[in-house]
């Protein structure tokens, strides 16, 4: 993964967990958590004896984190998710009434899942429900699940639109295109919306809690896809009792179109987007924030 693109996946990866980490600590100054998908990074320890890859809230620790990042190895989507967010996260805390606020988990991968079985993240979408389903205090309402696209792989693009026009799966999730695609798509809307990258990082967070936007956002069969046959997962954690109410769980994957000033909104412009996150999720009425962020490192 180091040398594709002469290495931009990886910038692209690092710029994307910049501008994350910046609309989290907005409402939450602890920061967040960064896991990593194929490098384990639990016990590393900063200065201060704290664990490196939680309680993230800058550039330097970002960059910091990315030194001890091996970027090698397969995509299995589904099953780390199961794995490091559903199973670790979720159901852990669902279990022993633990989790005080929804959990939102957003994928953004320019690739589709490799070594796993092809159903492995339709399986892991209703295994998450389907126990969630079993505590009552609870239920599908803990739980919801974003899939977003960045990157031009055709491969991948398909996988995003057979995920979300499944009969079973598809309405428990929502897909969003990348920035590019989006914005050609809503340019042909009647009236044309000029998307803007501020909009999209606000539906990359907040699509699947905005059935109203659903419609007008889902992922078109006839779009371009992603790249490659890889996928940067990333979840990010931050755990804090602000009065901002909203949860997010964030898969995040780098892609040449994302380097681009027009794909991720820089510092400035975050702060529009996150107004927009404060009142949809006070709408919401959620418990307090919680991040989580899981890349591959393939």
């Amino acid at each position: 993964m180091q040398f594709e693109e002469e290495g931009s996946r990886i910038k692209d990866l690092r710029l994307i967990l910049e501008r994350v980490a910046f609309a989290a600590t907005l409402f939450d100054a602890d920061g967040i958590s960064i896991r990593f998908m194929n490098t384990d990074l639990s016990g590393l320890r900063d200065n201060n004896g704290r664990p490196l890859q939680d309680g993230v809230a800058t550039e330097a620790q970002i960059e910091s984190i990315m030194r001890g990042v091996q970027f090698k190895g397969l995509t299995p989507m589904g099953t780390a998710l199961k794995q490091k967010v559903i199973d670790e996260i979720v159901l852990s805390k669902a279990q022993s009434g633990q989790l005080r606020k929804p959990v939102l988990v957003i994928a953004v991968t320019d690739g589709q899942p490799a070594g796993e079985p092809q159903d492995a993240v339709f399986n892991t979408i209703r295994y998450a429900y389907d126990t969630l389903s079993r505590f009552p205090q609870y239920g599908r309402g803990a739980l919801s699940f974003e899939f977003a696209q960045v990157g031009n792989d055709e491969a991948a693009k398909k996988f995003l639109a057979k995920l979300d026009s499944d009969p079973n799966v598809g309405p428990m999730v929502d897909c969003t295109s990348n920035f590019e695609n989006e914005q050609e798509e809503m340019s042909r809307a009647s009236p044309p919306v000029d998307l803007t990258p501020d909009m999209w990082i606000m539906k990359l967070l907040l699509g699947r809690e905005n059935p109203q936007s659903r419609g007008a956002w889902r992922v078109r069969s006839t779009s371009t896809g992603l790249w490659g046959a890889t996928s940067w997962p990333v979840w990010l954690r931050s755990t804090s009792s602000t009065a901002i109410r909203w949860s997010a769980a964030i898969w995040s994957s780098p892609s040449r179109p994302v380097s681009s000033s027009r794909a991720i909104p820089t510092p400035r412009t975050v702060p529009a987007a996150a107004r927009g996150i404060s009142r949809a999720a006070a709408v919401w009425r959620t418990a307090p924030a919680a991040t989580q962020i899981l890349a591959p490192t393939s």
